[in-house]
């Protein structure tokens, strides 16, 4: 039959594929209707928008309340200079509105980004995250959907990343005289929403400023200050769920403390309207937050790695080796193999960025205008992919998204306890003494990568199905795969003969 090629690397490496072009565009279209089929409506998106502003106002109410306390200590440093006569204050309160709170379509690319819109993916996250063309939204609100309406454009439905900011005005009751002006911060969005790869039934990230004037904490540090605005959170949602059930409003949640976490959360249920189907995880804004513009960022530059980066979100849940209260790596992790394997290509498919905090923007590290543009099909990422991280010596060399090419392990540089937590080590883009997978056990690792080649088997013969079927941990899975597709190689040999060698298959295979 004939097949289909592709350089993998800067090794200059190439697969065969033992498919035809047919198959190879029937594989491309399935895993692009799996993202494109599992991008949230505009009804989820709205509900979407009506929880971010319940949650919202609530902790701004807090927050205000927290304020105006401050004003009436004696000894407090931001209002001891004003000397406030309270009994002739007046306090306004204004929404700084900046963005709409309701959905906004997204317009994703079919043929990628070109460099004068990479160069230029930078500025204010919340103007470029919910700018819109709203002519063109009020006229499909009505259709949930995600259509195309050309052959290189889609329209994504997508949520506001943030509630609006308020402002608090202080005058003088007398005169009107304007005294102080104070900003309330907002709750925002992060996770798989801010980094635009969620989809229906996402979970909502949500993170709440730990005060008005330092809204971020260190997340991995102020352990017991962030469990102490949980609680006031939680306190705050009782009084807010007892108003909402005079007023017969529809959300009802249930609170679940996970604050002996690392990162201390909340997990909430939605009880009333979902009927327990949308959970809510509440955190505390933090300094490692930007990772999310980064990852837009990629999710934006090309459609290929949109689509990549849902595809391996998938197959490594249908193989049950996506779970960290397991033992294997979370979303997060496989979207940073995902993005460094995209970097590492002969022919890169996305730059290395980083941000630039004192900049507010992301800017590139190493671009990628000198390189040939890459015109892999989606089929011929997914093989090489597998390739690529099966065997890979996760001993020897450590996992960085935001430079150039593989660098040493270096363990001792990590915020590490033992030797198991530097199993497979990637740095977490905001943290640089933080390893994204310390969670992996070494066993699970093996697993892992196992089950790396066995999706490249089926990857090489497109194999949909079997690619995505559920994982039996009673069964091995080399041992299977080399049953259906036998060794094609002298390395792929060896290992069916370690396979069959094996004493105890259930161990590794």
């Amino acid at each position: 039959m004939p097949s289909s090629t592709s350089d993998i690397n800067d090794t200059n490496d190439t697969i065969t594929i033992n498919v035809n072009p047919k198959q190879v565009t029937q594989f491309d279209h399935r895993m692009t209707r799996l993202f494109y089929s599992s991008r949230p409506t505009h009804a989820e998106c709205l509900l979407r928008c009506q929880i971010l502003s319940f949650f919202n106002s609530m902790w701004q109410k807090y927050l205000i309340e927290q304020e105006q306390n401050a004003m009436v200590d004696p000894d407090n440093e931001h209002y001891q200079h004003l000397g406030l006569d309270l009994r002739h204050v007046v306090v306004e309160e204004h929404e700084i509105a900046t963005h709409p709170m309701k959905p906004y379509r997204k317009r994703q690319r079919r043929d990628g980004v070109d460099d004068e819109h990479a160069s230029n993916c930078s500025g204010n996250e919340r103007k470029s995250d919910t700018s819109t063309d709203h002519a063109s939204q009020d006229k499909s609100e009505t259709s949930g959907s995600n259509v195309s309406d050309s052959n290189n454009s889609s329209d994504l439905w997508c949520t506001p990343l943030s509630g609006n900011d308020k402002l608090l005005i202080i005058k003088n009751g007398r005169t009107g005289t304007t005294l102080h002006q104070v900003r309330i911060p907002c709750v925002k969005i992060f996770g798989s929403i801010a980094f635009g790869l969620d989809g229906v039934g996402s979970d909502i990230d949500l993170a709440i400023p730990a005060s008005v004037r330092n809204s971020q904490v260190d997340s991995h540090s102020d352990h017991d200050f962030q469990v102490s605005l949980l609680c006031a959170f939680e306190r705050r949602l009782k009084f807010a769920c007892a108003q909402s059930t005079k007023l017969k409003t529809p959300f009802r949640w249930h609170v679940e403390r996970i604050l002996h976490a690392r990162v201390p959360i909340l997990k909430l249920t939605e009880v009333g309207v979902t009927k327990g189907a949308l959970s809510v995880d509440i955190g505390i804004q933090s300094t490692q937050m930007p990772t999310a513009r980064l990852l837009r960022y990629y999710v934006s530059y090309d459609e290929r790695a949109s689509i990549f980066y849902t595809f391996i979100k998938r197959w490594s849940r249908a193989r049950r080796i996506n779970d960290a209260m397991y033992g294997y790596p979370n979303s997060f992790g496989y979207v940073m193999l995902v993005t460094k394997f995209l970097q590492l290509l002969h022919e890169p498919l996305i730059p290395v960025v980083v941000y630039d905090s004192a900049a507010d923007n992301v800017i590139k590290r190493h671009s990628i205008e000198k390189f040939r543009r890459n015109r892999m099909t989606l089929l011929e990422l997914a093989v090489a992919f597998f390739d690529f991280y099966h065997d890979f010596d996760f001993v020897s060399y450590q996992i960085d998204i935001t430079t150039c090419g593989l660098q040493w392990k270096h363990g001792s540089d990590y915020n590490i306890c033992h030797a198991d937590q530097e199993s497979m080590l990637i740095q977490d883009p905001s943290v640089a003494n933080e390893n994204v997978t310390r969670c992996l056990k070494p066993y699970n690792l093996r697993i892992m990568q196992a089950e790396m080649f066995r999706a490249y088997k089926c990857a090489v013969n497109a194999d949909w199905n079997l690619l995505f079927e559920e994982r039996d941990e009673e069964r091995g899975n080399l041992h299977e795969i080399f049953q259906i597709y036998p060794p094609v190689n002298e390395y792929e040999q060896s290992l069916f003969s370690e396979c069959i060698q094996s004493d105890d298959e259930h161990d590794l295979w």
